[in-house]
């Protein structure tokens, strides 16, 4: 998203040093790899790098201005931004790009299955809408950040926002600048409850993808989702994953994959219509956030029957039971920062596996 150079500097509070030579509009990135000539290169921190010490390397390949709150490390003759600090600073861009963006957004959240089902929700919207994901699962601050500033009124109409968490209340701060108007839970689990401290709060974490009044998708399988549910100031769409329709929900609309067949979709009057499905996924942990992703499709406008020619060729992300062939023998590699949950998933998933 292109912002005006005084929409930028009023939403990072930012000193101005040569402001006579400042650009138009600013087009923010922080990584001079990819940096093109005439945008403006932000100098984030990280745990073993130090943005400010590339400025001088961003100017050279053509960045017109610079944020940072290093003041020493700006380059004479090009625009600067002094902000107190980058990360926030990075934060209300993002934000800012936010308020400028017409299109719809799609927050995802969980504690196991949110690249999955930010994946699949891709997969299925990129035939009827123009859309917009973070690659691998930069769902961070500074990932959802980055997906908001690339985001383009031109070029987009959906952008699907997957918001992970490390600590307490890390997923409010996300939708404070996300504002995702749809919001996905997957699940809350037991990850990261070593830093959180509880699994009580972990799932106040989690719930605050509602903090923003997003309308919600819930598990209809999930617990504390069946428990927090009639907090909600509107009802949700329910998603359910299973080998027959055990589960009803209390209220609203519903979307159930029953085994590998068969799509059952209720109305939030009850209405009902089955659908005939091919879903080639393993694992049954697979099929519940393939019904997540196609219950948020659905809350997005998109006809059920749009979806259908879709499920049959979805692919998983990488690094998500690959099948691979070494030296003749067969292999599934699936290997990625799961929680205990989604690890016992994956092992339920090869127990399924044919032995030759």
């Amino acid at each position: 998203m292109t912002l005006p150079f005084d929409v930028g500097v009023r939403a990072t509070n930012a000193r101005v040093i040569e402001p006579e030579r400042a650009p138009a509009t600013l087009r923010v990135v922080t990584d001079t790899r990819t940096l093109q000539r005439g945008q403006t290169f932000l100098a984030l921190r990280g745990g073993r790098f130090d943005g400010h010490d590339y400025v001088a390397q961003a100017v050279a390949a053509g960045a017109v201005a610079v944020v940072v709150d290093r003041e020493s490390a700006r380059v004479p003759g090009v625009t600067t931004l002094v902000v107190e600090a980058t990360l926030p600073a990075y934060m209300a861009l993002a934000s800012a790009a936010r308020d400028r963006f017409t299109g719809r957004v799609v927050g995802i959240t969980g504690s196991a299955g949110k690249t999955t089902t930010k994946s699949f929700l891709e997969q299925l919207l990129v035939a009827h809408r123009r859309v917009l994901a973070a690659p691998a699962n930069e769902n961070n601050e500074i990932g959802v950040s980055a997906l908001l500033l690339a985001a383009s009124n031109d070029a987009h109409d959906v952008l699907v926002v997957e918001m992970g968490a490390r600590k307490y209340g890390d997923v409010a701060a996300l939708v404070a600048i996300a504002r995702p108007e749809i919001g996905v839970l997957t699940n809350v689990g037991e990850a990261h409850v070593e830093i959180m401290g509880s699994r009580e709060r972990i799932e106040e974490t989690k719930w605050g993808l509602f903090s923003g009044g997003a309308r919600a998708v819930l598990n209809l399988s999930d617990v504390a989702s069946r428990r927090r549910a009639a907090s909600l100031s509107s009802a949700p769409r329910w998603f359910y994953s299973g080998d027959e329709l055990s589960r009803r929900p209390e209220r609203g609309a519903f979307c159930a994959i029953i085994g590998r067949t068969r799509l059952v979709v209720d109305d939030a009057d009850g209405a009902r219509a089955e659908y005939d499905i091919d879903v080639r996924l393993p694992g049954a942990h697979n099929r519940a956030d393939l019904a997540a992703a196609v219950a948020a499709a659905i809350e997005l406008g998109v006809p059920v029957e749009a979806l259908l020619g879709a499920i049959p060729s979805l692919s998983l992300p990488k690094g998500r039971f690959e099948r691979l062939t070494l030296a003749g023998t067969n292999v599934i590699y699936d290997a990625y920062n799961a929680s205990a949950t989604g690890t016992m998933a994956s092992l339920d998933a090869f127990s399924d596996e044919p032995s030759a």
